[in-house]
């Protein structure tokens, strides 16, 4: 089995975001302003998002997400290693 890894939003949050038409898809590292705290992203951040988008499992994303929007509940099974150090 690969080793994979994949963040996931809290569906709570996308519901809501949805409710206020704000699109809960982030395609892109242009965005300046972290939707959860206001405030402006470091670039520890964009160092860490440029090293996470070369993982194997972050092609992954949107269909886990679709998953995530389509079933209340989905169990993701990863194995621990060089990745997760």
């Amino acid at each position: 089995m690969s080793k994979r890894r994949i963040d996931v939003m809290d569906p709570f949050i996308k519901k809501k975001r949805e409710e206020r038409g704000i699109s809960t898809a982030v395609t892109t590292t242009s965005v300046s302003v972290n939707p959860y705290s206001g405030l402006p992203f470091t670039q520890k951040y964009h160092e860490l998002f440029r090293k996470r988008i070369c993982l194997p499992v972050f092609e992954y994303r949107a269909d886990f997400m679709r998953l995530l929007s389509d079933h209340q509940c989905i169990v993701l099974v990863g194995e621990t290693g060089k990745d997760y150090q």
